[in-house]
């Protein structure tokens, strides 16, 4: 009787670095369009995306080719806001429980032996950041905070400052944050 070979299996090498891709869509699924075509033209597909102001509701889904889509609405109906994180499929990770009186949804992955955090956030126009809140997600070690906090402050190219804003500059200052706007 003669032996087959059994095929090698192929393991999903964890990257050395990711790509993450941040846009407030002010409502996706008009949007979607745009998005699938920007991507289409991108010679290195983004590893994660986080899109803020979704405005989806759970019967409206959202699919994009290659990406897992972990999303948090709004509750009871509510509309406007939303947060999605899509993950590309070569990416394991884990979903977060949501922080409490937060718009937000978080992911850990893995990469280089490091647990990395990666919060997506959006703060609505109105809505004054609580310091303490985002304290405890700025002092977790390896996290990436991002999204649309609506802070506006000369520190991250705005005109002036809002009471975000000063929030911002605190917790920056206090946790020797970096900003890429």
């Amino acid at each position: 009787m003669a032996v087959q070979p059994q095929p090698t299996p192929t393991l999903t090498p964890t990257p050395d670095y990711i790509t993450v891709l941040q846009w407030n869509a002010n409502g996706i699924l008009p949007h979607l369009a745009e998005l699938k075509n920007f991507l289409s033209h991108l010679h290195h597909q983004p590893d994660i995306i986080c899109l803020q102001e979704t405005h989806l509701q759970p019967n409206k889904h959202l699919n994009i080719p290659f990406y897992t889509v972990e999303r948090r609405d709004r509750p009871n109906g509510q509309t406007g806001g939303g947060v999605a994180i899509l993950v590309k499929h070569t990416i394991t990770y884990t979903v977060l429980n949501p922080t409490p009186k937060l718009e937000e949804i978080s992911i850990n992955i893995i990469l280089r032996n490091k647990t990395i955090n990666i919060t997506n956030i959006y703060n609505p126009p109105k809505q004054n950041l609580d310091i303490n809140i985002y304290q405890s997600l700025a002092s977790k070690p390896n996290t990436i905070l991002l999204g649309d906090l609506n802070g506006h402050s000369p520190l991250f190219g705005g005109n002036k400052t809002n009471p975000s804003g000063k929030v911002l500059e605190q917790l920056i200052e206090d946790n020797d944050l970096v900003v890429l706007n």
